[in-house]
């Protein structure tokens, strides 16, 4: 025991040294990762269009009729972390109460390309965030005539996505409500 002992005074300051750096490097790993990321909602239009306001005709269908539900929107995405940080699997969902009655992937305006009377947009995929960075990102979602109803009525829309833990978060978008009745013709 004693020879234990003399061995650990001879090397104290290593020791110390040794345990020194490793707190410093626990506790450095551990301010680095403090923080994390923040969404802040810049606008939100949701508006239903008909065959009149797009400009198109339908055999069985009347101007008035409802071709679509159009909406756009953008919100900044601030990282207060000294790490990089990843958004990944986003979807627009849409509540009726607590229940979700439908889901999409919203699409990256970033990426809209035309060509000629054409255009087109990709998916919004995947967001690095490098540390204390700050940026704004602008989604649309276009939903068809086919899927209408099942969007009629809901209270919410929101927009979810996962972190770098694989845990879901979210983006409260709208909370009013969703109805062909307070359509207005342009």
């Amino acid at each position: 025991m004693d020879s234990i002992i003399k061995l650990l005074i001879e090397f104290e300051g290593i020791i110390g040294a040794i345990l020194g750096s490793v707190a410093t490097l626990i506790t450095t790993e551990l301010l680095k990762s403090r923080g994390k990321i923040r969404l802040y909602l810049r606008d939100f239009i949701g508006v239903y269009q008909t065959y009149r306001d797009v400009g198109a005709g339908r055999s069985g269908k009347t101007d008035d009729d409802f071709y679509g539900y159009k909406m756009k929107y953008s919100f900044e995405v601030y990282n207060g972390t000294d790490l990089s940080r990843i958004m990944r699997g986003f979807r627009v969902v849409f509540y009726n109460g607590d229940k979700a009655v439908f889901s999409e992937t919203p699409k990256n305006e970033e990426t809209r390309r035309y060509s000629q009377h054409f255009s087109s947009i990709d998916e919004m995929e995947i967001l690095n965030i490098y540390p204390r960075e700050i940026q704004v990102l602008k989604h649309s979602l276009y939903i068809s005539e086919e899927d209408l109803d099942k969007i009629e009525d809901s209270t919410k829309i929101v927009m979810t996505y996962y972190n770098e833990k694989d845990k879901q978060k979210s983006l409260i978008l709208s909370d009013e409500k969703v109805t062909k009745k307070d359509y207005k013709p342009k």
